[in-house]
């Protein structure tokens, strides 16, 4: 599949894993539309311009989660009863959202204290109108991805001083459940995640502080809530919380 002159991976190709038609087709596209990218990046300006800063230029597309049709799927509103509102940035979280029926907050990404400051006002001006408000911020993970420990402990810091910092002086979280947590690990060390547990931290409603002084995972194995066996069954609590 590789156009002349194009260079060869130097990762490894994409293999079919049966003789099924729909399999060998898929590779076969895969292949050839990164052969293809690959071609166009290396001649972009963006990465000549890369290259005379002696920067690594960008010279592959990442292609993840594909699909050629719609799933279906209930939606939120309909299995839990919540009007729901997703902020994000991501396409990922903005086509879930979209998927599952939510309204959909997009904001421009960003990691810095305004962004996140965006985000947290955004949150406070939909108190009342929804019974749900879901926040994806992704500033920790890429520097969990490229092993920046450094980075990724600002990001934290950064999202501390311009997310929580605006919730935690609003009166308008006072009677309301707010759950903290996150989908998955990045640690630096593997550069990609893990199956690690996840810290959670439930405040409001039915739930009675633990004592618990710090937000980490150390932490959090001690706490009252003890450890989820399903992510699932997080909503299903806090809802139980609410009531």
């Amino acid at each position: 599949m590789a156009q002349p002159g194009a260079k060869e991976y130097d990762i490894p190709r994409c293999e079919p894993l049966d003789d099924s038609d729909e399999a060998v087709v898929t590779t076969a596209l895969v292949n050839e539309f990164g052969f293809k990218a690959r071609k166009i990046l290396d001649n972009h300006p963006v990465n000549e311009a890369r290259r005379r800063k002696s920067m690594v230029p960008a010279n592959f597309v990442l292609m993840r989660d594909a699909g050629t049709s719609k799933p279906h799927v209930q939606g939120f509103q309909a299995k839990w009863g919540l009007d729901p509102l997703m902020i994000a940035d991501l396409p990922a979280e903005l086509g879930i959202g979209r998927l599952l029926g939510m309204d959909v907050g997009e904001l421009e990404p960003g990691t810095r204290l305004g962004d996140y400051r965006k985000r947290a006002e955004l949150v406070l001006d939909s108190v009342g109108k929804y019974g749900f408000v879901y926040v994806h911020l992704k500033g920790p993970d890429e520097p969990g991805h490229d092993g920046l420990y450094d980075l990724k402990r600002e990001r934290i810091e950064e999202i501390d001083k311009g997310f929580f910092s605006v919730l935690s002086k609003s009166p308008r979280l006072k009677d309301l459940v707010v759950a903290i947590t996150c989908d998955h690990s990045t640690p630096v060390e593997d550069k990609g995640h893990s199956d690690d547990p996840v810290p959670l931290l439930v405040l409001g409603g039915k739930v009675k502080p633990d004592g618990s002084a710090r937000f980490t995972e150390k932490d959090a194995a001690r706490g009252s809530l003890g450890t989820r066996g399903r992510g699932m069954m997080l909503l299903e609590r806090l809802k139980q919380a609410a009531s």
